[in-house]
């Protein structure tokens, strides 16, 4: 385990800020699909064109509050899914 204490003290010096900005790019980057497709189901529900009220979790069909993407060259192909299950189906990737 780590120390959260040393490591938020870390984060706030230049050099953990440094390293925190070429973590945070690195990730940006290596994920770029993932990030747009987001993105985009993100301002199609601020749109208000679409409510999370009418999705139910795939799984256990309790109120579902994310959607999972097989695909993210489609990203308003997406299966609902509460919490629960998006954690379970995420460790699987």
């Amino acid at each position: 385990m780590y120390d959260k204490k040393a490591t938020k003290k870390y984060k706030e010096t230049e050099k953990g800020k440094l390293a925190n900005r070429k973590t945070n790019q690195k990730y940006y980057y290596n994920h770029l699909n993932k990030i747009k497709a987001q993105y985009k189901l993100k301002d199609l529900f601020k749109s208000g064109n679409i409510s999370n009220d009418e999705f139910i979790c795939a799984i256990c069909s309790k109120q579902s509050i994310e959607k999972h993407h097989e695909n993210y060259e489609l990203p308003f192909v997406f299966i609902p899914l509460c919490k629960k299950h998006h954690s379970e189906i995420g460790g699987l990737e």
